[in-house]
This record gives structure tokens, sequence and C-alpha cells, in this order.
């Protein structure tokens, strides 16, 4: 089986993720749930550290696609960091892809429905082993960063969009 198979030419996650041309503002995407946006693409797989590799081969080939530069992961919900930290070779796969882009993660707030503010706070520990593996600026860009970087151009474009259109 061939996980990143073409269908007229383009990878098989382009028409799920890709915006319509004349999608407007033109936005980054964030994928709520990084697990579910690979997981389409990975079925009937009970090998764990093949799903591993897997998965992260999918999520590479999206983050090569300058098709997908719009494209980025929030990594803050409780069932993605059972993933990432399931294995020390799961946490290692998942830092490395980190490291080498680390603009296109972040940890923000999908955490689905916690109570408390240590239900934030949870998460964040979970990951434990994930942020000892990331490089300094990694780790600064997927904690901060990014998610600075990408809602303030968000406001940004939006305001512009808005203010073209009335």
């Amino acid at each position: 089986m061939n996980l990143l198979a073409r269908v007229h030419g383009l990878p098989v996650f382009h028409e799920r993720l890709h915006p319509p041309e004349d999608a407007c503002p033109p936005l980054g995407v964030i994928a709520g749930c990084l697990r579910s946006a690979v997981k389409p693409f990975l079925t009937n797989f009970d090998d764990r550290a093949r799903s591993h590799l897997l998965r992260a081969a999918v999520l590479e080939a999206m983050l090569k696609d300058p098709a997908f530069s719009h494209l980025y992961f929030d990594i803050s919900w409780t069932e993605v960091a059972k993933y990432i930290t399931a294995t020390p070779e799961a946490t290692k796969i998942a830092a490395d892809l980190m490291n080498r882009y680390p603009d296109r993660f972040l940890f923000g707030t999908d955490e689905v429905a916690p109570t408390t503010p240590e239900g934030y706070y949870k998460v964040y520990g979970m990951y434990a082993p994930l942020w000892a593996k990331l490089t300094p600026d990694a780790r600064a860009k997927v904690c901060l960063k990014n998610y600075e970087r990408i809602f303030n151009e968000g406001r940004r474009r939006v305001r512009a969009w808005e203010k073209s259109h009335s």
C-alpha cells in the first residue's frame, strides 16, 4: 500500500486539506487534531512502530509540499500527546520532525473541555519527554512563537481583507 499515493497527480491528502482557489482571506489552516489529520491515510495498521513511522512520512510529505505552506499542526490535545509520548521511538520521531519543521507546529488550546486550568497544564506536562528532545529554538516556536506569529498575521490579513471588501 502506498500511503503517499497520488490521485490525479496530487498526493491523496491534497483535496482534503488544500483550500479552494477562491478561499479568502488567504489564511493559514491549523489542523486541530494532528492524529485526525493523518489517520484517514493510515487504516488497518496494528504495528505501532510502523504506524508512527508512516504517520511521520505522511506529515513530512505535507510539510515539504509547497501547496501546504499554509498548514500548521496543533499538538495540544491529550489524545495526540498519548501517541507522541507512547514510546521513546514515537517521541524521537515526533521530535525529529518538529526540529526539522519548527515553524509548522504549535501547542495551543485544543484540549477538549477542561474544567480547570490544571486540565490545560496536564497536557503540557505529558509532553515532558518531547520538550526534552526539541532544540531550544523549536521548543520556543512550538510553545509560544508560532502561536503569536500565526494569530497576529491572521488578524492582520483578516482586517486587510475586511477593509478591501467593505
